[in-house]
């Protein structure tokens, strides 16, 4: 499956899920960090095609990952 299918169907369920007045009132605060991005605007990472992202939410961990060279990933993860 392609990225923008994947972009597409994470976006319209995160949508779904956020939009219910419950889980808006109980949306916990979080953190996302993109580890790997073709078009990203931070200087310090390498850009190449792919994505990836560190979801962090009420004391979870969810690595989305469609990064394609795991050198650029490490680097971009230690910067």
């Amino acid at each position: 499956m392609k990225l923008g299918k994947w972009i597409f169907i994470v976006a319209a369920l995160m949508g779904v899920i956020m939009s219910s007045p419950a889980a808006i009132a109980a949306a916990p605060s979080g953190k996302i960090t993109i580890l790997y991005d073709a078009f990203g605007a931070d200087p310090t990472m390498i850009k190449d095609w792919g994505f990836s992202a560190l979801v962090e939410v009420a004391g979870k961990r969810i690595l989305f990952d469609t990064g394609d060279n795991a050198t650029i990933f490490e680097k971009n993860v230690k910067a």
